[in-house]
């Protein structure tokens, strides 16, 4: 085979690189991967996994080749294609319960004679081959593609109303076909996204009170003669909500990065606090057998458990943004996490960069904008080089367009985010001046609607690229009515 056929068709991955790193934006198939050139077989390769352990990128020093990983509808990398020839690097293929076979003619290989995956191992479901001993690694436990089962049981029946689930070696209630297991979690997380993952939770809340109620029993005088299933379904209540109200302010905690010490204390705390608040309210009216006077066994147990969240999270919570405004790429205050001066400063640099505003004919930029702007754009004659008048003059009397330089108010500005849209604001008005529209405009509106035309062009940029919208709708509105009223 010389070459994946439909490659030309299918719909490909973007990926960026930063710090020698590859990430990818989407997580549709193929996926980016880098292969290691044969005439540098030292090299160490550096593989990325998304949070199913499933592959997301590979990064190699020296000289690279780049390559698209294929999957199938299961996730199973089915084709390595090089990119720059269109060629297939190696092609696999597996059974429906993960046994490889000959891509050619779907004959299962002798075990032992499989060939090796190229992409970090990764192969059925995109989980990892041990070769070795004809196993595949599913994270949870080892399976076994030859028999179709695990080499251990599951925890507990997960489908106690289905026959199947009672088999706990079985691979996904014994149907491959539709199911995939791609972290040996509850079954709830991989039909219900995070609402699963609280489920999960709760289930695992469950199993570990009940286990602890269990051995506390067994271990006190008598035995399990004290059992008593009130309290075991006690037990068992406060675990699933515990749990299910913990994994909750995990996923509301979860990718969010908060910068500086006290802003990351007081988010975490306040968050975890909460979750403590609810999780004790409702557990202290369960093992004191209801509300109490005027709820006083609710708002107890609440004020406890916001205590312990609170401080907990806030300790948490302030060591992690402490980190993250340390490791930040722009100077931060530790404290509170604002950008420093300089960390502004140098944001505003890399901003010019990224989004090359030399093309617009910026030829200078300085960080001395008029305090009562953010940032602000002056003209420059490209034929003697001195500064223009005034943007009217800029705009009447230069069809061919002028040169620009971009005053920034580093002062007024302490977010990254709203030096992006400075910039990007500018770099409209630049475009504008520098391609001669704002000469088109002056010439055929008049000097009165060159501003609100010029400035709404620049805010409908701004908010095409996802920048603030409530803000920008409002200034193209304001400068709407200056035209027309």
């Amino acid at each position: 085979m010389s070459g994946y056929p439909n490659a030309k068709n299918r719909k490909w991955i973007f990926a960026f690189q930063a710090q020698f790193r590859i990430f990818l934006i989407t997580l549709i198939p193929p996926q980016v991967v880098w292969r290691q050139n044969n005439k540098y077989p030292g090299l160490k390769e550096d593989f990325q996994y998304d949070n199913l352990d499933r592959l997301d990128g590979v990064s190699m020093g020296g000289n690279m080749t780049l390559d698209m990983a294929y999957n199938s509808d299961k996730g199973c990398i089915t084709h390595v294609v090089d990119a720059t020839n269109n060629s297939v690097v190696a092609e696999y293929s597996y059974d429906s319960w993960g046994r490889m076979r000959n891509p050619a003619t779907w004959e299962n290989y002798t075990p032992g004679s499989e060939p090796a995956p190229v992409i970090a191992g990764r192969g059925y479901t995109g989980h990892e081959h041990l070769p070795w001993f004809n196993s595949i690694n599913m994270n949870g436990r080892v399976y076994d593609p030859l028999i179709g089962q695990f080499l251990s049981p599951d925890n507990y029946v997960q489908t106690p109303d289905f026959t199947q689930g009672f088999n706990r070696y079985s691979y996904c209630l014994n149907n491959p076909l539709i199911y995939t297991d791609p972290d040996g979690e509850f079954i709830f997380s991989l039909f219900l996204g995070p609402l699963g993952s609280i489920l999960d939770a709760a289930c695992w809340g469950a199993v570990i009170n009940g286990g602890v109620y269990t051995a506390s029993v067994a271990l006190s005088n008598g035995g399990f003669n004290n059992w008593d299933w009130g309290q075991f379904g006690k037990s068992l209540t406060v675990g699933v909500i515990s749990g299910g109200i913990g994994a909750g302010a995990g996923i509301l905690t979860q990718g969010l990065k908060v910068y500086g010490a006290i802003p990351g204390a007081l988010v975490e705390g306040g968050i975890q606090g909460t979750a403590g608040a609810i999780s004790g309210g409702f557990t202290n009216i369960i093992m004191n057998g209801g509300w109490g006077e005027n709820g006083k066994n609710f708002w107890s147990g609440a004020a406890q458990g916001f205590a312990t969240g609170f401080i907990l999270g806030g300790i948490s919570g302030g060591v992690e943004g402490y980190k993250n405004a340390a490791n930040s790429q722009y100077e931060r205050n530790l404290l509170f996490g604002n950008l420093t001066h300089n960390g502004r400063r140098d944001a505003l640099r890399n901003y010019i960069i990224e989004y090359d505003l030399w093309i617009t004919g910026m030829v200078e930029f300085d960080y001395f904008a008029d305090p009562s702007v953010r940032g602000s754009t002056e003209f420059i004659n490209p034929i003697t080089g001195e500064d223009i008048g005034t943007i009217y003059d800029a705009a009447k009397d230069f069809d061919n367009g002028v040169l620009s330089r971009y005053h920034f108010n580093s002062k007024r500005i302490s977010s990254l985010r709203r030096i992006e849209s400075n910039v990007l604001h500018e770099k409209q008005h630049m475009l504008d001046y520098f391609n001669g529209t704002a000469n088109k405009i002056f010439n055929e509106y008049g000097s009165s609607a060159l501003i609100p035309i010029l400035e709404i062009r620049a805010h409908m940029n701004v908010l095409n690229l996802g920048f603030f919208r409530n803000y920008n709708v409002a200034r193209i509105k304001h400068w709407f009515s200056k035209l027309y009223y």
